[in-house]
């Protein structure tokens, strides 16, 4: 079972990752304006900017195709290494924690902590302030949907 010291570690972390993702959507807004700014600039060579759009058209089908796994995608895949997935995902994550300069979860947290008070954000916030309108309204008719699934009963 989850503790509330870990429930609220995590909030702490999951701000201070929202906040760095805010940053971060924030350089994207600016990247993707210079983009469309260099696009009109180079829309003197159409034929450059129409193979352009075509590797964005094909790249933005790839991406909607990724979430269509089929079963023989899994080929002998094993359902008893479900825990053995789960150990070394847990392992990578510690691997990459240290590789950002942290030794442990508890280092983690901490400097999430001190960062979210830097930022003068508030880490006991609820996780729905993460949330969007749209997300939460996609949350909620997900939840009713998952309610009251229709079955032959």
């Amino acid at each position: 079972m989850i503790s509330n010291q870990f429930i609220t570690e995590l909030g702490i972390a999951l701000q201070a990752q929202h906040q760095t993702i805010k940053e971060i959507e924030s350089a994207i807004f600016e990247l993707n304006a210079s983009f469309t700014e260099s696009a009109q600039k180079l829309a003197s060579h159409s034929g450059e900017v129409h193979q352009l759009q075509e590797l964005k058209d094909l790249m933005d089908e790839l991406e909607a195709d990724q979430e269509w796994v089929e079963e023989e995608d899994f080929g002998d895949f094993e359902p008893n290494q479900i825990l053995k997935l789960y150990e070394n995902h847990q392992q990578s994550v510690f691997r990459e924690l240290k590789a950002i300069g942290f030794k442990d979860w508890d280092s983690f947290v901490r400097q999430c902590s001190v960062d979210m008070l830097s930022q003068e954000l508030n880490p006991l916030a609820p996780y729905e302030a993460f949330l969007t309108e749209a997300d939460l309204k996609t949350l909620r008719s997900e939840s009713y949907d998952s309610q009251y699934q229709w079955d032959k009963w």
